[in-house]
């Protein structure tokens, strides 16, 4: 893995140039870091620590049990964490998620339980 500009590191984990030079300046070393400003290049090992402290959004998909209670949310499963959750829909898909539909979820783990919210489709390369 070679050298990689912090440019296309910051578009890849879909973070501003800002917040990833604030990182790279907090836990990398100077001898991960050559450059300066937009022109900032990431060795391997810097590419490493990066990836411990920038977090990926993580992607479920599941089926759709039934309308919650409150109409900005559903209940779908999710196999891999083997529970049902309540998934926030946006309002213009309301009535439109029905059960049995499967759809994607991203899990937002900034907070302690984590909050689940439906996504479109991801495309396929």
């Amino acid at each position: 893995m070679p050298k990689k500009k912090l440019t296309a590191i910051s578009e890849e984990y879909g973070i501003s140039f800002e917040e990833s030079i604030e990182l790279v300046f907090k836990e990398l070393e100077e001898e991960m870091v050559t450059g300066k400003g937009k022109n900032t290049w990431i060795n391997e090992d810097g590419q490493r620590v990066l990836d411990e402290f920038i977090s990926m959004p993580v992607l479920y998909r599941g089926p759709v049990l039934q309308q919650a209670p409150n109409p900005m949310y559903v209940m779908a499963y999710i196999k891999e964490l083997s529970k049902k959750i309540p998934v926030k829909i946006p309002m213009r898909m309301r009535g439109r998620i029905t059960p049995g539909k499967v759809i994607y979820i991203e899990a937002d783990n900034s907070s302690e339980p984590p909050k689940y919210n439906w996504v479109k489709t991801p495309m396929r390369d």
